[in-house]
């Protein structure tokens, strides 16, 4: 009978561990899904910076040579 009781208790355990894993897999892409989104605001971010900047320079140079 040791032996049913020591499998069942595995069972258990690994059915336990296995919804515990589940619960923190959701939030870890719970967690990269928001950070995927701040990323996506920092490019564009930089994307129009970087536009900005070579516009003024642009425009910069266009004076000095004018």
């Amino acid at each position: 009978m040791p032996r049913k009781e020591t499998i069942a208790s595995t069972q258990a355990e690994l059915e336990k561990h296995e919804a515990e894993c589940a619960i923190r897999y959701q939030y870890v892409l719970e967690k990269i899904e928001g950070i995927s989104k701040r990323i996506f605001r920092i490019e564009a971010m930089m994307m129009i910076s970087t536009v900005s900047l070579i516009g003024f320079l642009a425009m910069v140079v266009n004076r000095m040579l004018a």
